[in-house]
């Protein structure tokens, strides 16, 4: 199978297994995503490992899931320097957490 420069794949079509392989290469070489094949839609999936529940990303070809990772981290401001994963920039100046603290308020007509 050959790459060109444009990241476009020619060649035979990898089998689920390869495939599965790509995904497996992409997972451990982006610690703060989770990465995985789907063989009934044929596409890579990517999801952020902590910190955000969107976006979901997926891509016919690993390159493309690459560069929709890394759009995805600057926009997010995911530090992902020292293969370490780190939660995305608090919103807000002063924040201590990038996820606010929600107190769990009676409902009403509790007894």
């Amino acid at each position: 199978m050959t790459r060109t420069a444009t990241g476009q794949w020619f060649g035979r079509r990898l089998t689920d297994d390869q495939c599965r392989a790509v995904a497996l290469q992409l997972d451990q070489a982006h610690p703060a995503w989770i990465v995985w094949w789907g063989p009934k839609t044929r596409r890579y999936w990517a999801l952020p490992a902590r910190g955000l529940t969107t976006p979901v990303l997926e891509h016919a070809h690993p390159d493309g899931l690459e560069a929709a990772m890394r759009e995805v981290e600057q926009w997010h401001g995911i530090d992902t320097r020292g293969g370490a994963p780190a939660l995305p920039r608090a919103v807000g100046a002063g924040s201590a957490s990038p996820v606010p603290a929600v107190q769990p308020q009676p409902r009403r007509g509790s007894r």
